[in-house]
């Protein structure tokens, strides 16, 4: 008897994504019941890509007008003898890719919104493949549909009040505009250093700031070999082959990058210094499987939101645990 034929129905294009936005803390100004599923603020993130954030502690990202982002619709197929034809597993594929970069983006909002607060003694899971919700707008609603049940924190929580969401979806269009991918990606993965860091991870919460402390570290390496250098010769010149060794040759290890942007004054004295703990934890870690303790991660993670900062040029941290309170971990304002 042969194969039956299954068949499979198309699919559309993604259109919106949605996460819980806070922990112990309420979007916008209004609490009235009226407005729980309301909109009490929206605002672009990146161009034809708006934030909702409604009342109900969710936000809403409708990636529909973004081609890139948006996904691709699958057209109905068969699987004959158990085979998916060859150009739908590349449709799978990309939407597949889609889906991951919509993650990242999500998570990026979460921690730009986190970031406004000052303080929380917990934040809420990135968003990834299996807890990201899907969103549609039904006669002017946004309804959104959850694996799980979507409930509504208790009136008692602070506020996050619009003007911090102004502020935030600012600084995601900033993130955009001026780091195009790799800002998204850098406070993304800072913002999950976080929560594994609240989850008792810190060999997690180490691997993830330190990821996030190079790249960002190589945003300032850049920009230094590109014009920064001409601050301290300014009349010297690079050739484009030098230039090209000096972004790309790997003899300059993170080591020796953190200790040229010392010597030249992009780090001061107490910035390497947390640079170089977090770099040998990593290294113990990495080749001697030296466990972390609980503040030896808040330093990576502390480490970590410190260089982004310079890098993006914006002050950034996240804020989890207990840990932050510690006066030993004062934020020190290290914009240019």
């Amino acid at each position: 008897m042969p194969d039956e034929v299954n068949h499979v129905p198309a699919r559309s294009s993604l259109a919106a994504s949605a996460a819980r936005a806070t922990t112990y803390h309420r979007l916008g100004d209004s609490l009235s019941p009226e407005s729980l599923d309301g909109v009490v603020y929206s605002g672009e993130i990146m161009p034809s890509v708006p934030a909702y954030f409604l009342a109900s502690d969710l936000v809403v990202v409708d990636f529909k007008s973004n081609p890139d982002l948006s996904g691709c619709a699958i057209p109905a197929f068969e699987i004959v003898d158990g085979v998916v034809p060859a150009e739908i597993r590349e449709l799978q594929d990309h939407r597949q890719d889609v889906r991951s970069v919509r993650c990242n983006i999500m998570t990026a909002v979460l921690a730009s919104v986190l970031a406004t607060c000052g303080t929380t003694d917990f934040i809420t899971e990135p968003v990834n493949l299996s807890n990201e919700m899907a969103a549609e707008l039904v006669d002017g609603k946004w309804r959104v549909y959850s694996p799980r049940e979507v409930v509504p924190f208790p009136n008692k929580h602070s506020i996050i009040g619009v003007g911090n969401l102004e502020r935030a979806t600012a600084f995601l269009r900033k993130l955009d505009s001026e780091y195009p991918k790799v800002g998204f990606e850098l406070i993304s993965m800072l913002y999950r250093a976080a929560y594994q860091q609240q989850l008792f991870d810190y060999e997690g919460c180490l691997a993830h700031a330190w990821v996030v402390l190079e790249q960002a570290q190589n945003i300032l390496w850049k920009e230094f070999i590109n014009s920064g250098y001409k601050k301290n010769n300014p009349y010297s010149s690079m050739t484009k082959d030098r230039r090209k060794n000096l972004l790309s040759d790997r003899n300059y290890t993170a080591a020796i990058k953190g200790q040229i942007l010392a010597l030249s004054g992009v780090y001061n004295d107490d910035l390497i210094s947390k640079v170089d703990s977090v770099r040998r934890l990593r290294n113990a870690y990495m080749h001697n499987l030296r466990r972390l303790d609980s503040r030896q991660a808040t330093e990576a993670l502390h480490a970590a939101a410190l260089v982004s900062s310079k890098a993006l040029g914006e002050r950034f941290h996240i804020f989890a645990g207990q840990s932050w309170g510690d006066p030993h971990f004062i934020l020190q304002d290290y914009r240019r």
